[in-house]
């Protein structure tokens, strides 16, 4: 089932990044690594592994983003001398990268926090009794 899911998602994260090369051909690869880049990290801000984060994040992220195509794109802009926009690719490419995945990341955590705050509000948790548990706020460095 976890292959089947990674599959599907894969499939729907390849068209898009299909159609968006289709609608961006100038800065699609840019386009999807740094939205892939934020979605990635709020999908794990937002929710614990679970079979979504298998859905979205292994199979329609995974294939949405291309790190492969970005190391041709490099290599042919350095094969035609092109030594400043090359560098300035690779560092807001990787730099930018980390950044959004942070804010993404904390996006989503507060999102989280939000909606457990929120259902706390409407009723209590018996802990007991409920497979829900909610992050631990120690766990996640970036607090």
């Amino acid at each position: 089932m976890n292959i089947l899911l990674i599959a599907v998602g894969g499939f729907f994260g390849a068209i898009a990044r299909y159609f968006i090369a289709k609608k961006l051909p100038s800065i699609s690869t840019f386009f999807v690594n740094m939205t892939g880049s934020f979605l990635l990290g709020f999908l794990m801000g937002v929710m614990p592994p679970s079979k979504w984060s298998l859905l979205l994040g292994v199979g329609f992220l995974g294939s949405y983003t291309t790190f492969s195509t970005f190391k041709v794109e490099i290599i042919h802009q350095f094969r035609e001398k092109k030594w400043k926009p090359a560098l300035a690719y690779m560092f807001l490419s990787y730099f930018g990268g980390i950044l959004l995945a942070f804010f993404g990341y904390m996006s989503g955590l507060r999102l989280y926090q939000f909606r457990h705050q929120q259902f706390i509000l409407r009723r209590p948790i018996d802990h007991e009794r409920s497979s829900f548990r909610p992050l631990n706020p120690k766990a996640h460095f970036f607090i």
